[in-house]
Order: C-alpha cells, then structure tokens, then sequence
C-alpha cells in the first residue's frame, strides 16, 4: 500500500493528513537529492577517469594499461584515441 493510501485510509484527520503528506514529500525530496548526488559524484569520477586516460595515451601507454588503470572500457579509450 502507498504512502498517500495508508493516510487516506488510516487517517481521518485534516491536519494529520497534511502534516504526513509534507513529511512524505520532504522523504521523496531528500532521496531525489541523494540521487542526484551520488550521480554528480559518478560523473566526476568517471570524468577523472577520461582525463586519466587522455594524459596516458599522450605518455604512449598501451590500452591493455589504460584499461587496468583508469577503468575505462576499450571502446571509450578507442573513441580518446580518435580524438585526440
């Protein structure tokens, strides 16, 4: 049963309802948060690692190192390379 049910059905107050429902919004609002934090840290580590990979095909690493170190799979390092 959702949040918003359990009220409708168990709670026959106005004010409660709507004290719950702040509560529940505020919940949803801090996970959205949360979400979007541990993305944003993703990001920024998965960028670290592009920028990891770049400074090694410059010191002419091999691929087979770039994959070990930097994590990054072959298609990604290939698409540097090109790139570069």
């Amino acid at each position: 049963m959702e949040f918003n049910e359990w009220i409708d059905n168990y709670v026959n107050d106005d004010v409660t309802k709507e004290a719950l429902a702040k509560w529940n919004k505020e919940i949803e609002d801090n996970k959205n948060v949360k979400i979007a934090h541990e993305q944003g840290i993703q990001q920024g580590i998965e960028q670290r690692n592009v920028e990891i990979a770049k400074s090694m095909l410059k010191k002419g690493y091999s691929i087979d190192e770039i994959i070990e170190i930097s994590g990054l799979s072959i298609e990604v390092i290939n698409s540097l390379k090109e790139n570069k």
